[in-house]
């Protein structure tokens, strides 16, 4: 169960982690209507801290791409691939953190972020992984490779129909002869089983 083991947590941190980052950003370009309305915020108050705090949580999200291969929500080789992007956007948030009053870095963050989600998100999907799909692949696979067998097996013994199979038998002066009856090698419907092969018949006779 996706919600049960932990994997929506993993979602859920990256949507909440992406927030802080994305909207630190967004506050200190628009810091001089918080200013203006009396709205205490970091970005007014503390630059430097609202730039490091942006860092701060963007470094936290690298993990959560291995984080989501490794738990069973996505296949790799997704962890990869959201490991760079967020990469990305943690060296945006370096620049904004070396940079805490740099109107353009702040802006270039904030685009980032922008891009950042909805790409992450369209991966996501696209190397997500259904258990019950994977199942349902496996089983038949299975039940294929199942009916393989029994088609070579059908037929490794109807070229043997018709056909006299003889042996030595332990009294010298006679012989085992096998007589390989003729049968259907497959089955009327699709959906049917193949039938029964017949027990091969057999005799002694006198070597002459």
């Amino acid at each position: 169960d996706l919600c049960g083991d932990g994997r929506a947590a993993i979602l859920g941190a990256w949507l909440l982690l992406w927030q802080i980052p994305h909207f630190n950003a967004l506050a200190y370009v628009i810091r001089s209507d918080y200013a203006a309305g009396g709205i205490r915020m970091l970005a007014v108050s503390s630059p430097v801290l609202n730039a490091r705090l942006a860092l701060l949580v963007s470094a936290a999200m690298l993990p959560l791409g291995l984080a989501a291969e490794y738990s069973g929500l996505c296949s790799s080789p997704f962890g990869f691939i959201a490991t760079g992007l967020t990469s990305w956007m943690t060296w945006k948030a370096v620049d904004f953190a070396r940079n805490p009053e740099s109107l353009r870095e702040a802006r270039a963050l904030f685009r980032t972020s922008i891009i950042y989600l909805p790409l992450l998100l369209t991966v996501m999907m696209y190397f997500r992984r259904i258990p019950v799909l994977e199942e349902q692949q496996k089983l038949y696979a299975e039940a294929e490779s199942q009916r393989r067998k029994q088609r070579m097996e059908c037929d490794r013994l109807y070229g043997l129909a018709g056909r006299e199979l003889i042996f030595s038998d332990s009294d010298p002066s006679r012989q085992i002869v096998y007589r390989m009856p003729a049968h259907a090698s497959f089955a009327p419907f699709p959906f049917l089983p193949p039938p029964a092969i017949p027990d091969a018949v057999y005799e002694r006779r006198s070597v002459s």
